[in-house]
């Protein structure tokens, strides 16, 4: 899969370009190409755990290996960094109604389900694009998580 920046529709590059990159040299988001043609076999994701499913959906998007999503995920999500090896918790609160519970990882909050998998996306993103510049992550919290 391909993705265009969107201030530039012909800036184009791959999942593994835009990890390493960020924002597009205009100052836009990358963005896949074409997402009509994805098409998930959704009982597939019946009671599967977390793992499995961020495997299934990152495989689709993203140009890694099956080796590379197993590493990202396997190492991102596991007990040193989650409370439970589900990840998240679905905890029934009657007969008609489940929440999930979104505060199992480090710090507690919603953004350790996708900045926990980050610096190994990253990674092997790197790997991908031959690229050994050393890199940087600024984060930034508006308060609440922080």
């Amino acid at each position: 899969m391909l993705y265009n920046s969107t201030r530039n529709k012909q800036h184009t590059v791959t999942a593994s370009q835009a990890i390493v990159q960020g924002l597009s040299e205009e100052g836009g988001l990358f963005v896949p190409q074409n997402l009509k043609h994805i098409k998930f076999n959704y009982e597939e994701f019946l009671f599967k755990g977390y793992k499995h499913i961020a495997k299934v959906i990152l495989k689709t998007f993203l140009d890694f290996s099956d080796e590379q999503i197993d590493y990202c995920i396997d190492n991102a999500y596991n007990t040193d960094n989650f409370e439970t090896d589900d990840i998240f918790n679905v905890k029934d609160i009657n007969y008609n109604l489940s929440i999930l519970e979104l505060f199992t990882g480090n710090t507690l909050a919603f953004k350790d389900c996708a900045l926990s998998i980050l610096p190994h996306l990253l990674k092997c993103a790197k790997e991908n694009t031959n690229t050994d510049k050393k890199t940087l992550i600024l984060t930034a919290t508006s308060g609440d998580t922080g």
